[in-house]
């Protein structure tokens, strides 16, 4: 099994976009006015169809400025690795099927520093997941994690926390310099950065 961009706690998360957003109280408006909305789904109104219209020419227009506001989300990197071309599936909900209320449940891990389900009725106290269950699962699986320098939202200290709870001796790490969060999708650099060792831990565990 490969993971990239590994995330369990993300206590550590350095994003400035999120911080900001955490600060400024926007989960409140995301679930006031958005929490009805999941996906973009084409159809569903006259706004919606006018974004999925409008966003992925906006993005083919000016896709660096589009790249820098990302990059503040996921984390700066040195040197731009952004194949342009990859870039409008973005606009089109295409990358994970992301959600209000994921994007919700994201600034309730970073602003709680826990690690734990989304919790839907605030009277109610937080709770953390059960990690010696996810231990157990993966007692017999080979792993290999691939880890960006610049990733914001899978800080080194966050992954030393998951690497601790691992099977001993069941996961290699590779550690991708100047990545964030994201170039794993779109950098043009990917298949030379990650395909060879994510090859050569394929043909061992054949």
């Amino acid at each position: 099994m490969a993971a990239f961009a590994p995330v369990m706690s993300v206590a550590h998360a350095n994003s400035p976009a999120v911080n900001l957003c955490i600060k400024m109280g926007c989960e409140k408006f995301l679930k006031k006015y958005f929490d009805h909305i999941l996906v973009l789904r084409p159809g569903s109104s006259l706004l919606i169809d006018i974004i999925l219209e409008i966003a992925p020419r906006f993005i083919q227009l000016m896709p660096r400025t589009v790249w820098m506001f990302v990059q503040t989300i996921v984390g700066i990197d040195a040197t731009s690795h952004m194949n342009p071309a990859r870039m409008a599936m973005m606009a089109k909900n295409d990358v994970g099927g992301t959600g209000i209320i994921n994007l919700l449940h994201w600034l309730q891990l970073i602003e709680t520093k826990r690690f734990g389900p989304y919790r839907r009725d605030m009277s109610k106290p937080l709770v953390d997941y059960d990690i010696t269950k996810m231990t157990k699962n993966l007692a017999n699986t080979d792993l290999i994690l691939f880890v960006g320098e610049n990733d914001a939202l899978s800080q080194d200290k966050d992954v030393q926390l998951l690497t601790s709870v691992l099977p001993k001796g069941k996961f290699e790490r590779i550690n991708v310099k100047d990545y964030n969060h994201l170039d794993y999708m779109w950098a043009q650099d990917s298949d030379e950065k990650l395909l060879k060792p994510f090859m050569d831990f394929m043909a061992k565990h054949m």
